[in-house]
């Protein structure tokens, strides 16, 4: 059953236009909910890769140090 207008239909009665138009929400429905999946895999995603990001960059800064550190003892 579908509600329209505070009306309770049922989808399998309806013909020409009517199951045109029924059969289209239903797909936009899911493909809306299929985006909105996708959205937060990514959205976690980012936030994943942002992480290792940091995470890098801060071994990065420390091996940098490490290899100035180094040179300084070495001179």
């Amino acid at each position: 059953m579908i509600t329209i207008d505070g009306k309770e239909h049922d989808p399998e009665t309806f013909e020409g236009e009517a199951r045109v138009h029924y059969e289209q929400v239903v797909a936009i429905r899911e493909q809306l909910g299929q985006i909105s999946n996708q959205i937060g895999q990514l959205q976690q995603a980012g936030l994943n890769l942002q992480v290792a990001l940091s995470w890098r960059e801060q071994s990065l800064m420390s091996a940098v140090t490490a290899s100035e550190d180094d040179d300084e003892e070495a001179a």
